[in-house]
């Protein structure tokens, strides 16, 4: 493919729950795609060519004149936050993000912007539970880099991805669905969140809009409680069973992995309004309403 093709989106750990999504969507556009992602998608999405680290940074032209959006890194969910994978959530994001402006000095024409990945865990600087918060402040610190280049750089701060095909919706359907339904700690912790379709579109719309630099919060314009977003989601899906789980048996069993449950924020999508971007799925109602057959 011509890799220098104007429109040619780059996605940096593009085989994950919102990766995959983006290919997909700008695939359907006939927008020319590339993931890179150190292992690669065993079904490939048709138009969409796949790239290891190694091959990306050695061929000629991948980044140049290209859209680059960079979600590398360790996934938050799923593992114990022991010493070693803390370290292993903090590098995966910044060594990556590092090597990838480096390599922006050495093109002959610069990406046509950098879309950086981030999360509205950064708003949470509580002391003692602000982990999120440093790795956030962390890669985003080496994603601005990317300004002194004259690339346009948006952070986004991501609030809970909703989607059926991962994330948070699809694993706590699997637990509602063994009658395991439950929310973590007090249930007043904020739930600021966002559709998966609209991750997808606010992106493009970025892209569209060409902004200057800077940090954009990716939430619907509603946020939550993490109670009312389990409530509504076993009324949703038809589960009835739904129990409290207090923080102090969760960080018995899982450690400081409990802040991802139990901690939250209310955040509000200020930057993307104020550029005049309509929400696909404005309300929690919208993104969860009648997608239980399709589970």
């Amino acid at each position: 493919m011509n890799f220098r093709s104007k429109n040619h989106v780059v996605i940096v750990g593009g085989t994950g729950f919102i990766g995959q999504a983006l290919c997909t969507y700008f695939a359907e556009q006939n927008t020319p795609v590339s993931i890179i992602s150190r292992q690669l998608p065993k079904y490939p999405i048709k138009g969409v060519t796949q790239l290891s680290y190694e091959k990306a940074f050695k061929t000629e032209g991948v980044f140049e004149n290209a859209v680059v959006i960079n979600l590398a890194g360790a996934s938050i969910t799923g593992y114990l936050w022991t010493h070693r994978y803390k370290d292993t959530l903090l590098n995966s994001r910044v060594h990556t993000t590092r090597k990838l402006v480096d390599h922006f000095k050495t093109l002959k024409q610069p990406p046509q912007c950098l879309i950086n990945a981030s999360a509205v865990g950064i708003y949470d600087v509580t002391p003692g539970h602000d982990f999120l918060a440093k790795v956030c402040q962390a890669w985003e610190a080496q994603a601005q880099k990317a300004e002194a280049l004259d690339i346009p750089t948006y952070r986004l701060r991501l609030g809970i991805v909703l989607g059926l095909e991962g994330g948070l919706l699809k694993l706590f359907y699997s637990f509602f669905k063994l009658g395991l339904g439950f929310y973590p700690g007090p249930g007043t912790q904020g739930f600021s969140w966002i559709a998966l379709e609209d991750v997808c579109r606010s992106i493009d719309f970025l892209i569209q809009k060409s902004p200057p630099s800077g940090a954009f919060t990716l939430t619907a314009p509603n946020p939550t409680n993490m109670n009312d977003f389990t409530k509504l989601f076993a009324q949703t899906y038809d589960f009835k069973r739904r129990m409290a789980i207090p923080e102090k048996l969760l960080r018995a069993f899982v450690g400081e992995t409990a802040d991802a449950m139990c901690r939250g924020v209310h955040v509000y999508p200020n930057e993307l309004l104020s550029l005049g971007y309509e929400f696909k799925c404005p309300t929690l109602d919208q993104a969860l309403g009648g997608r239980s057959s399709e589970m």
